[in-house]
């Protein structure tokens, strides 16, 4: 009888070794601090490429709630050809944002389905007193004009501004130059108003995992639509600009012009 509990014993101890630890939550790779985010998954994923230019754009949502008023959305821009090229977009330093303050290369359209995409700044939003801004900042801006903070607000918007105020670093006009293989995409990033981050001393929100969000207020229930545009090529430029750059030499493989497949985004009442 001895044997057969030890015997019983063994073959429950093997079977529970045998079964799969629980999983845990996907986690990015360590940020600033040793700080892991949850990754979330993408709701739709699309991708196009052209020359040695290839951009993938994901959404973490696809149905969203009239009340919420975001989009979350994920771009990576990938180097599939045989040389570096240099890239210039601001969102992916200060998030994707910047897709609609700076639409040169990369930018996003937006609208409802069956009509011509529209531009819109999502958010048209009013800088706060400069009373409420950090150190002297408020002071050197409304009153000394200085350049660096008014480039950083007319180049990048309101969160390149808030970069050079908060942590003092201007925006290049060049970024890094991505190797073949390499690929670069926006960091994560949840919305907030200076007025909310330098007035009202808010702690910055959270991201959906690791989704940047853009605010899309006063967007009506319906079906809209969303895709990725790359601009950098002679389909882009007027005749004028084409013979001035065509007169400097030839064109590189990154001078090129496309867009992604369109996301259906559907806005739904509350």
């Amino acid at each position: 009888m001895k044997k057969l509990l030890l015997a019983i014993s063994l073959l429950a101890f093997a079977a529970c070794k045998k079964q799969p630890a629980p999983s845990g939550p996907k986690l990015g790779a360590p940020e600033a601090g040793g700080y892991t985010r949850e990754l979330a998954p993408a709701a739709a994923t699309v991708t196009a490429s052209s020359g040695p230019v290839k951009i993938t754009l994901q959404v973490a949502k696809t149905t969203i709630l009239e009340s919420d008023g975001s989009l979350w959305v994920k771009l990576t821009l990938e180097n599939i050809g045989t040389t570096h090229f240099a890239v210039s977009s601001l969102a992916f330093i200060d998030g994707p944002m910047d897709l609609w303050y700076r639409r040169n290369p990369l930018s996003l359209q937006f609208g409802e389905e069956g009509e011509e995409p529209y531009d819109w700044l999502s958010n048209d939003e009013e800088l706060p007193e400069g009373e409420c801004w950090p150190g002297d900042s408020g002071k050197r801006f409304y009153r000394d004009r200085e350049p660096a903070l008014w480039n950083a607000l007319q180049f990048g918007g309101e969160q390149t501004l808030r970069r050079l105020v908060e942590k003092g670093v201007p925006p290049r006009r060049w970024g890094t130059l991505l190797k073949p293989g390499e690929s670069i995409t926006t960091p994560p990033y949840a919305y907030q108003t200076l007025f909310s981050a330098w007035c009202e001393k808010q702690p910055s929100p959270k991201p959906v995992g690791d989704f940047g969000e853009i605010p899309i207020y006063g967007t009506k229930p319906g079906k809209y639509r969303l895709r990725a545009v790359y601009e950098y090529g002679p389909a882009s430029w007027d005749e004028e600009l084409t013979k001035v750059i065509l007169k400097s030499g030839p064109l590189r493989p990154e001078n090129v012009s496309f867009q992604t497949p369109w996301i259906t985004i559907t806005v739904s009442e509350p």
